[in-house]
């Protein structure tokens, strides 16, 4: 605000105590025109541009709240988040897949799929769609037979609570981003133009909103909520009431998860808490590496790979066009995903829309390399690259044939192996060194 974005951020009335806090009560309420509409929308593309400067994350649609023409995070305790160590299943840790994991998709505001690992359909919890009518991952436990002697529970596919408190509304009824996407972005753009003329100010004041977040705690999201939820609803089962070595059992099953981001310590942490019978909470400093177990001691120095700040400081540096225009694409990108059809919805080419190979004429072999190489070329611009691979962000489809933003990955067919055997190719035919060399970085 006093760099003198417009329309100004909502301010959260706050009261602070060594151990503690409250802060005010958001009352929700709706937007009198279209023009307060546009500057809600405006104000959450200045959000966007600050929560990816400070890597925040877990900014889901329970964790904003629309109060007029203001919309307002309501929960900051992971505002200001370290890169996490690398979990299981990542065969292909490119430069692109850290991008994207650090890009402005990671706040959670955004259209994303979550939860798909559980075996089920992605779940779209996004602060800035509507996001009724989707099913729960997992089955969950309902009571039965009330009031009899037949009282049971049983597991039952649910459809997940709908909520409009984080819309923007007129009269009630909630007015979607899709009419306003012109507003968002360009407080997005505006966000993000002030961040890059104040970086001197914001990396050496103590008193900007980057140093002061250096010794504060702010939450780590090791595992998702959601896998601790199951656990919960899971343990006060009477197999594990009556016999705690069948509980330890059960708890036990977390071990199966050990890898660099879930170390023995971190597992044991996650027990002690989960036998108190509390969630898991990890911590981290904005300063520092190490992670803090719920009760603030540390169990792992230099667990993580840079601090929250280093990760700020680092993508200060990078702060510029080229990164804006891939941060823009990526918000486009994530509102489209959610609005394509399922990949097993879409409809085969016709036959009528396909030349017959008898009408087809042969282009000459030049014309075609000429193609090839307007290719190679936006292949190389597009691209994402660091000391050890060369990489992109491209659409696949998840395990449940949603369409998704991903880092390409280690496949031929549509993967990294795939372009760098076409950039070999063509680097071969036209003697372009070039070619070779990111094809050679590639694998």
């Amino acid at each position: 605000n006093t760099a003198g974005f417009e329309p100004t951020l909502f301010v959260m009335p706050t009261l602070a105590r060594r151990d503690y806090g409250w802060f005010s009560f958001v009352e929700p309420r709706d937007c009198e025109t279209r023009a307060a509409v546009s500057r809600f929308y405006r104000r959450h593309g200045a959000h966007i541009a600050l929560l990816y400067l400070l890597g925040g994350r877990d900014f889901f649609r329970d964790n904003v709240r629309a109060s007029g023409e203001y919309p307002v995070l309501v929960d900051l305790e992971c505002a200001h988040s370290p890169e996490i160590p690398v979990g299981n299943g990542r065969l292909f840790n490119s430069a692109a897949r850290r991008f994207l994991d650090e890009s402005v998709g990671r706040s959670g505001l955004l259209p994303s799929w979550n939860w798909v690992y559980l075996g089920a359909p992605g779940v779209n919890l996004s602060a800035l769609t509507l996001t009724d009518g989707q099913v729960a991952p997992r089955d969950v436990f309902e009571w039965t037979a009330l009031g009899t002697d037949r009282l049971h529970q049983r597991r039952s596919k649910r459809v997940l609570e709908s909520s409009q408190l984080h819309m923007s509304t007129v009269k009630g009824i909630p007015v979607p981003v899709d009419e306003f996407m012109d507003s968002l972005l360009e407080g997005f753009r505006d966000a993000y133009g002030l961040i890059g003329k104040n970086r001197e100010w914001l990396l050496e004041n103590p008193g900007s909103v980057l140093n002061r977040f250096r010794r504060v705690h702010s939450r780590v999201v090791l595992r998702n909520t959601i896998d601790y939820a199951i656990i919960a609803r899971e343990l006060p089962h009477p197999r594990y009431l009556g016999d705690g070595l069948v509980a330890s059992e059960f708890l036990d099953g977390l071990w199966g998860s050990y890898s660099m981001r879930f170390l023995p310590a971190v597992i044991q942490a996650e027990l002690d808490d989960l036998w108190e019978g509390d969630t898991p909470l990890f911590l981290s400093k904005g300063g520092d590496r190490t992670l803090y177990a719920s009760d603030g001691r540390a169990i792992i120095a230099n667990y993580f790979p840079e601090s929250a700040q280093e990760g700020a400081r680092r993508r200060l540096s990078r702060w510029g066009p080229e990164d804006y225009d891939r941060q823009r694409d990526i918000i486009n990108c994530a509102f489209a995903i959610t609005e394509a059809p399922h990949v097993a919805d879409q409809a085969l080419l016709q036959e009528s829309d396909v030349t017959s190979a008898s009408e087809a004429v042969a282009p000459e072999t030049d014309a075609l390399v000429r193609e090839a190489s307007h290719i190679a070329e936006y292949l190389l611009q597009r691209g994402i690259e660091d000391e050890n691979s060369f990489s992109w962000i491209g659409l696949g489809a998840n395990a449940a044939g949603q369409w998704d933003q991903v880092s390409l990955d280690a496949g031929l067919y549509d993967g990294g192996p795939g372009i760098a055997l076409f950039l070999l190719y063509l680097g071969y035919i036209t003697d372009d060194s070039r070619l070779l060399e990111v094809a050679d970085k590639i694998m």
